[in-house]
């Protein structure tokens, strides 16, 4: 893992407003960029962005995959509760 994408993410979630849906979307667009398409932790943060903004079904779905593929044990156990 990029220690510095890990920051990233990290101040992404600090800054996170469920008031301004787009720009969230947007920012974790840029983001995920930077990680190969089957990039399980990617993946998981793209399915919490859904999550938080009332998409679970869409959130769903990227879980699984992340799980499938293979996530961190960082995010595993939050990705099973989710």
């Amino acid at each position: 893992m990029n220690p510095t994408w890990e920051s990233r993410i990290d101040q992404f979630w600090d800054s996170f407003d469920r008031q301004d849906p787009g720009r969230m979307t947007s920012e974790i667009r840029e983001l995920l960029s930077e990680r190969e398409v089957n990039d399980a932790a990617a993946l998981y943060e793209r399915a919490s962005v859904h999550d938080s903004l009332g998409e679970e079904s869409d959130a769903v779905v990227l879980y699984r995959r992340a799980l499938d593929i293979g996530l961190d044990a960082k995010r595993k156990p939050q990705a099973r509760i989710q």
